[in-house]
């Protein structure tokens, strides 16, 4: 119960102050055009419309974050709209459809917020003012309604009326009569409390001696002239209201749902349990409790293997974690790990493992929302150990149109190491990105299917000449005849001198792995044809033909190599020389790719 007293001033005609808009100000007459603009949402939409769940969403962020910069927010209300510090904020025309004259017509002088606002809280909030506007069913005051609500971090004033008459006065006065009776919502500052330290809690009314004396005046008002009560008897009920404040909410309706399932078989029942625990987890993620949420989840997949003794609760928890995987709940999990870098991953890897294959594709669209490597890293790792039914649901994304999480994709269809992939890393094969070219490079390689060797022998001509070096050390070892071939057409091409060394080394050393000893007659050729013209160029290609000999699987190329190292140009002597070096120290390069570098 928190008490405010200070408003706008008057001048000496009785009108308010009014001074210039500062951002504050501004601020706060956004978030109340905000908050006008969500009700007529909620009451224009049904609630299977995706917008009500939107602007319910905007209303609770937008209040966070002012709430941040200056709290408690305190409100005024008039006949016409809200002040704030003085100045009016909103207005409109006194209507059953203006909440600020609905509130004043209720008796609702002040209406305020604290930073320990919730997502539940501010949703029952917005449900109030919607209930009234409608009008469905009997007649509502407002006032009343918060009250039932008692909703801890939103607090007001209301005046009641009197024997002589309804006591009004202009908005921003301040020192109203005793003599009329104020109602007072609970107030609950949590998060202030954990935050408050030894050196500030006797000063600091949010702190935990503050609120422990502001609740004792509270208590003694609230009994005042009414019921006498001693220091010992208010300190008890503080401490009931503080262990009160101090209970989980969704964990405990949870654990007593839970309780109530127990033997339970009959269909509407169980449907309506699961039901209500599908709003209380609703709630446990608009607050980010991931610590508990897997939990839940694991409670509803043992009921799934319960089919044989209980075939409704079985459905209806498969329902429960259908729901677990939807969009919203992932994306949220995804803001808040970007926000928390550091936390301990191992509870929303617990969540994500539990989830149905049909959120497979929600779980995929969080790679292009994560921004951190760990987090991602969580993501691609549980995806690729998913097999066959992940295939589809996360190949499609390869038509996404960010690079990143294309290339994400091609991992992962590596790791899940199915035929089935390749249809999707063709497409990532010829994405316009080499990062991701590369990527789909090494998944064909990890396939080894007569399907994904055929799309790595299009790799050989890749515009990038370091994703053709790459294409070359992985198509090399590959047991099929159409390799030699292909690379045999390379190595005849008249244009071989003109690759640059890097590449034409590779694409020599790739022709002797594949073809073995039969290529050792063209490699020969080259070594000792006359240089006439281009004698650089030529050299070099003569040089990186010895290196390849070097790579010939065959004993016999061990005597070649020692005559290259006896006679010729000094340049070919000193290849021969760290050839034969490589092959006694067996230190050949390895077949395939590195791995990933995400």
């Amino acid at each position: 119960m928190v008490e405010h007293t200070e408003y706008a001033e008057l001048n000496e005609s009785g009108s308010l102050v009014v001074t210039p808009d500062d951002p504050l100000v501004q601020s706060v007459r956004e978030f109340i055009k905000l908050f006008i603009k969500t009700i007529h949402t909620l009451l224009l939409y049904p609630p299977s419309n995706p917008l009500p769940d939107q602007f319910r969403g905007e209303f609770f962020r937008a209040a966070r974050e002012l709430l941040k910069i200056h709290s408690p927010l305190l409100l005024v209300t008039s006949e016409r709209g809200f002040y704030f510090e003085g100045q009016i904020v909103w207005e409109d025309e006194p209507s059953d459809t203006n909440p600020a004259y609905v509130l004043f017509r209720d008796g609702v002088r002040e209406i305020g917020f604290l930073p320990t606002l919730t997502a539940a809280e501010s949703n029952e909030f917005l449900d109030v003012f919607v209930k009234m506007l409608a009008r469905t069913g009997e007649s509502l005051d407002i006032s009343n309604a918060l009250w039932e609500l008692s909703i801890r971090s939103v607090y007001y004033r209301v005046i009641d009326r009197v024997a002589d008459g309804e006591l009004t006065r202009a908005p921003g006065l301040a020192d109203y009569s005793r003599t009329n009776h104020l109602f007072f919502s609970t107030v609950e500052i949590d998060e202030q409390e954990e935050e408050s330290t030894e050196d500030n809690q006797e000063n600091n009314p949010h702190g935990y001696k503050g609120v422990q004396q502001e609740r004792y005046r509270q208590i003694s008002e609230i009994f005042d002239g009414e019921v006498a009560l001693d220091k010992q008897d208010a300190q008890e009920l503080v401490e009931l209201t503080t262990r009160d404040a101090e209970c989980d909410g969704q964990t405990e309706a949870l654990k007593i749902l839970e309780e109530i399932m127990q033997g339970e078989t009959s269909q509407q029942r169980v449907s309506e349990i699961i039901q209500v625990m599908g709003y209380q987890f609703d709630l446990m993620i608009d607050e980010d409790k991931w610590a508990v949420a897997p939990e839940i989840l694991k409670k509803l997949f043992t009921w799934t293997r319960q089919g044989d003794k209980n075939p409704n609760l079985a459905e209806a928890a498969n329902k429960g974690i259908l729901q677990a995987g939807n969009r919203r709940y992932l994306s949220r999990m995804a803001t808040f790990l970007n926000e928390n870098p550091q936390t301990d991953l191992a509870p929303f890897r617990s969540y994500l493992e539990y989830l149905d294959r049909t959120a497979l594709g929600n779980v995929t669209a969080m790679l292009g929302e994560l921004h951190h490597h760990a987090a991602r890293k969580m993501v691609y790792g549980l995806l690729g150990g998913r097999g066959d039914e992940a295939v589809d649901l996360v190949g499609n994304y390869v038509y996404d149109k960010r690079w990143y999480v294309v290339r994400n994709v091609a991992l992962v269809l590596g790791r899940i190491n199915r035929p089935r992939a390749v249809t999707f890393l063709k497409k990532a094969a010829k994405h316009n990105d080499a990062r991701v070219r590369l990527e789909a490079l090494r998944s064909l390689g990890r396939l080894k299917c007569p399907e994904a060797d055929a799309v790595l022998m299009d790799f050989i001509d890749d515009p990038d000449p370091g994703l053709q070096i790459q294409a070359l050390k992985a198509v090399a070892p590959l047991p099929t005849p159409e390799v030699y071939t292909v690379l045999e057409e390379r190595i005849q091409d008249s244009r071989l001198t003109l690759l640059e060394p890097r590449l034409q080394r590779e694409l020599l050393a790739a022709y002797a792995r594949a073809g073995g000893i039969r290529s050792l007659t063209h490699l020969m050729r080259i070594i000792n044809k006359k240089k006439i013209f281009r004698r650089s160029r030529w050299e070099q290609l003569q040089i990186n033909a010895v290196y390849a000999l070097g790579d010939i699987p065959s004993g016999s190329i061990t005597e070649v190599l020692e005559r290259l190292r006896r006679k010729g140009s000094p340049a070919l002597r000193a290849a021969a020389e760290q050839a034969l070096h490589s092959r006694a120290n067996n230190s050949d390069r390895p077949d395939g790719l590195p791995e990933e570098t995400i």
